[in-house]
C-alpha cells in the first residue's frame, strides 16, 4: 500500500547541497511515501525541481560589471586578499606586499594595471584581482611593447570563481587595445594544476555560442532522500528520464564570443634555491676574478646586458637605461651588491646584482607539508651545528635574495660556478635562508652549482597573446624573465 500527495508546493526545503547539487531554497513538487508505515511517521522520497541557475555567461557579465581598475584607496583590501589566498603546494606561502601593494609596480618602468572584483555582499572585501604590466622590450630582434601577467587571486563561491577567468580575459583585451601590447609572459607553479587549467584550457575560458543537433536529455528532477521523523532514512528511488532529439545552443544567452587570451607554454623552468648550510670561502678559479662592481664598471655592465637581452625573447631594455633605473628606483639595489667576473684580459664574462625585495615583497610560511616538512627538519638540524639561519617558523617570513640581471657570457658553467661561490661566501653570515635564480631545461648554468644544496621548485612559463594573434612559434633561448618581479 502506498500513499502520495502534494505538500507545500513552492515552499523552500533546505537539504544537503551534496545530495541535491544546490544548497537550499528548492521547490518541493511532490512527495512519494514509502509503503512501510511506522507509528512515528513515514520514510519519504522528495523529488525536487531546482530553480534554474544563471548560465556561465550571465555570471561573467555580472562579474565584469562589478570589476574595475584599482587605485591607492584599495590598498588595504588588496593586501587582505593577498594574505588570504596563499600559494599552495608542499610549502604554503602567503604573499606579503605591505605596506604599499603598488610599490612593486611603481619601481618598474612602463605601465601597470590592476583590476579588482568586488564581493557581491558589499562587505568591502575583494573577490578577485589580476595585474598587467607593460614595458618596452625585445622580441624577434626588434623593440615592441611586452608585458607580464601576475598577482592573479580569486576567492568566494565556486560560481564566482568559474566566471573569474572571463573577467580576466575582458580586462586583458581592454589593456591590450589600450597599450598596443600583444605579447605577455606569465608564470604558474607547476603543481598548481587548477590555476593552469583555469587559464590555459579553452573549455574553461571560452563562452562561444555553438549550435548543434544532438540527443538531449530532458531536465531531470533530482530525488533527495529525506525522513519524516528522526529515524535514519533508508528508502531510495529511481527517476526516469526521457530523451528527445533536439537542437541545443550552448550558452544561449551569449550573443557573441568574448575575446580570449591565447596561452602557449614557452618553457618550463625551475626556481633554484641555494641554501646557506655552512660557512665556506670562495675557492679560486684559475683565469677568473670575481669582485664587487664599482661605478667605473657601469659602461661594460650595461653593454653586456644590452647585447644579451637584445637576443632574448622578452628581453629588457638595458640599452635605454634599465640598469641605471634599477640603481635609482629599486630599494636596496646598489652597485656594490653587483658581482662581476672578469678573465685574465679583464674581459667581462658575467654579471649579477644580488637584490633582496623585502621592502616590497615577502613570503610568510603558512604550512610545511610533504617533502618540505622533511627538508625543514633536516635544515634546522644543520643550522644548529653550523650556526646558519634555520628555516622560518610558521607565520614568519623567508629571508632570501635573487640573482637579478643575471648574464653569463656563452652560458659558461665554470664562470657561473665562480660567481655562485663568491655570492655564497659574501652572504653566508647575513642571516639569509637561500638565494634564487631560474634554471631552464638543459641549462648549462646548472653545472655551476656543484657542492651546494639546491632546492628546485618547478614552474611553467607561458607566452600569452591576444586572441587575434594566437602565436605558437617563439624564438629559442633564455627569456628576458626577471623572477624577482614575478
Amino acid at each position: 500500500m502506498s500513499f502520495a500527495g502534494v505538500v507545500d508546493v513552492g515552499q523552500p526545503l533546505f537539504i544537503s547541497a551534496r545530495r541535491a547539487n544546490a544548497k537550499g531554497g528548492l521547490r518541493v513538487t511532490r512527495v512519494v511515501v514509502h509503503p512501510r508505515r511506522r507509528a512515528s511517521g513515514y520514510d519519504a522520497v522528495v523529488t525536487i525541481d531546482p530553480a534554474p541557475r544563471a548560465g556561465r555567461q550571465d555570471l561573467a557579465a555580472t562579474a565584469i560589471a562589478r570589476a574595475r581598475l584599482a587605485g591607492d584607496d584599495d590598498n588595504a583590501a588588496i593586501l587582505e586578499l593577498m594574505a588570504d589566498v596563499p600559494m599552495e603546494g608542499n610549502l604554503a606561502l602567503a604573499t606579503q606586499r605591505g605596506p604599499d601593494f603598488f610599490a612593486l609596480y611603481r619601481l618598474q618602468r612602463g605601465q601597470h594595471f590592476l583590476f579588482v572584483d568586488e564581493a557581491k555582499d558589499n562587505s568591502g572585501r575583494l573577490a578577485g584581482m589580476g595585474g598587467i604590466l607593460v614595458r618596452s622590450g625585445w622580441l624577434d630582434g626588434v623593440t615592441m611593447p611586452v608585458g607580464y601577467l601576475g598577482d592573479l587571486r580569486t576567492r568566494g563561491f565556486v560560481r564566482e570563481r568559474v566566471a573569474f577567468p572571463q573577467v580576466y580575459a575582458h580586462f586583458f583585451h581592454q589593456t591590450a587595445q589600450q597599450t598596443g601590447c600583444d605579447h605577455y609572459l606569465t608564470a604558474i607553479l607547476a603543481d598548481n594544476a587548477a590555476a593552469a587549467r583555469a587559464l590555459t584550457e579553452p573549455s574553461t575560458l571560452l563562452s562561444a555560442v555553438t549550435t548543434r543537433t544532438e540527443p538531449a536529455r530532458a531536465e531531470r528532477s533530482q530525488p533527495v532522500l529525506v525522513n519524516t521523523d528522526s529515524a535514519p532514512a533508508r528508502t531510495t528511488t529511481t527517476t526516469t528520464t526521457t530523451t528527445a532529439t533536439t537542437t541545443t545552443t550552448t550558452t544561449a544567452r551569449a550573443t557573441k564570443r568574448r575575446p580570449q587570451p591565447h596561452y602557449h607554454l614557452l618553457t618550463p623552468y625551475e626556481m633554484a634555491n641555494i641554501h646557506f648550510l655552512r660557512r665556506r670561502r670562495a675557492p679560486p678559479t684559475p683565469g677568473l676574478t670575481v669582485r664587487r662592481a664599482t661605478t667605473t664598471d657601469l659602461p661594460r655592465i650595461t653593454a653586456l646586458l644590452a647585447a644579451d637581452h637584445k637576443r632574448r625573447p622578452f628581453g629588457w631594455r638595458f640599452d635605454t637605461g634599465e640598469f641605471e633605473h634599477r640603481l635609482v628606483h629599486w630599494p636596496g639595489f646598489r652597485i656594490e651588491n653587483t658581482f662581476i667576473v672578469v678573465d685574465d684580459r679583464d674581459v667581462l664574462r658575467a654579471v649579477t646584482t644580488c637584490w633582496d625585495p623585502h621592502a616590497v615583497k615577502r613570503y610568510a610560511v603558512l604550512r610545511y607539508g610533504g617533502q618540505m616538512l622533511w627538508v625543514k627538519r633536516a635544515l634546522s638540524l644543520a643550522a644548529r651545528v653550523t650556526g646558519t639561519a634555520p628555516l622560518p617558523k610558521i607565520g614568519d617570513d623567508f629571508r632570501s635574495f635573487y640573482l637579478t640581471n643575471l648574464s653569463v657570457k656563452d652560458d659558461d658553467p665554470r664562470v657561473f660556478q665562480a660567481l655562485v661561490d663568491a655570492v655564497y661566501a659574501a652572504h653566508v653570515d647575513d642571516g639569509y635562508h637561500f638565494f634564487s635564480f631560474p634554471l631552464y631545461p638543459n641549462d648549462a648554468l646548472a653545472g655551476g652549482t656543484a657542492g651546494y644544496f639546491v632546492r628546485k621548485v618547478p614552474f611553467l612559463l607561458y607566452a600569452v597573446t591576444s586572441s587575434s594573434v594566437r602565436r605558437t612559434a617563439w624564438p629559442a633561448g633564455r627569456p628576458g624573465f626577471e623572477m624577482a618581479l614575478a
